[in-house]
């Protein structure tokens, strides 16, 4: 399954919005509420950068078990992260 770098980007909104709620609980109303959602997309960003980062500069290295569609098997040689 490829990464989707939009998918990710929201999974951490969603992660860090429920974080700064759950830490600051005592302060929530709604016109809080509003400004924790953007700073959680703000930060989110990060995860555009992390998803890039993968696809682009990562590789899985020779031997690393991975499944394919005729059972389990092993990489033969460094190939990059989709």
């Amino acid at each position: 399954m490829p990464l989707v770098a939009s998918e990710m980007k929201a999974k951490f909104q969603t992660r860090i919005h429920a974080g700064l709620a759950r830490v600051f609980s005592s302060d929530h109303d709604s016109q809080v509420d509003a400004q924790w959602m953007k700073m959680a997309d703000a930060i989110s960003d990060i995860a555009l950068d992390l998803v890039m980062e993968i696809q682009t500069n990562a590789e899985v290295v020779p031997g690393q078990a991975v499944a394919t569609s005729g059972g389990p098997g092993a990489t033969v040689a460094p190939g990059k992260i989709q």
